[in-house]
């Protein structure tokens, strides 16, 4: 009888269990994010940077804004993948808006977040130019990897660097945006070439122009 009774506890038991019962994964879930910028009741301009928390796990982010606090009025809801912020532009003068953000991992999805009011109060500018830095414009006998540094531009959360092989700027070493540091390192360069380089801004409102086209030279052997 004990022999019965532990053969039902071992084998039969598991087969009486559905589907709904089946461990659950901890790592497999996602937690809601928490909204960073700009802060409950801020004021803002027409074009603003929605910012939260990165949360773990999480393959993207859904983002709906809203004119009203229940969200049945969505103007957007958009996914974002790679980073945990959204560019939000043409939001009208005076008008109050609410956002909100979840988590979306490969077999879960969260919470929304608790929601943020905003409100426009004043226009949104196209960041300025920045200024490359280094190495200096015509720079000699660099090395084979470089760092090229530009200044910060104040209002950018983002920069978009291209360098090139040739003066009229068609033939691409690197273009790459989203940059989030005034500093990125080339690498494997060729003796004795040329390098034209810009970079320009990003803020919430758009791109700035580019900035000069600066030029720097590798060494020969």
């Amino acid at each position: 009888m004990a022999r019965l009774l532990l053969f039902l506890l071992i084998f039969a038991l598991p087969l009486l269990s559905g589907c709904g019962d089946s461990p659950v994964d901890a790592s497999s879930q996602v937690a809601p994010p928490a909204p960073s910028e700009p802060a409950d009741g801020a004021e803002t301009a027409d074009a603003v940077l929605l910012r939260w928390s990165p949360v773990e796990n999480a393959l993207r982010y859904r983002v709906q804004v809203a004119s009203d606090a229940g969200f049945t009025s969505l103007i957007l809801e958009e996914t974002v993948t790679s980073y945990s912020r959204l560019a939000v532009r043409d939001l009208i003068m005076n008008q109050p808006y609410y956002w909100r953000v979840r988590s979306e991992g490969a077999d879960d999805v969260s919470d929304w977040s608790d929601s943020c009011r905003l409100k426009v109060t004043r226009t949104a500018h196209i960041p300025p130019s920045p200024t490359p830095t280094a190495p200096a414009f015509d720079a000699r006998d660099q090395e084979q990897r470089v760092r090229l540094e530009w200044e910060p531009v104040e209002g950018a959360y983002a920069y978009h660097l291209v360098v090139t092989l040739d003066e009229d700027m068609f033939l691409y070493q690197a273009d790459l945006e989203n940059l989030e540091t005034t500093t990125f390192d080339l690498e494997n360069l060729v003796l004795t070439y040329p390098y034209w380089w810009k970079v320009r801004a990003l803020g919430p409102a758009g791109y700035s122009e580019w900035s000069s086209v600066w030029l720097f030279w590798v060494k020969s052997e």
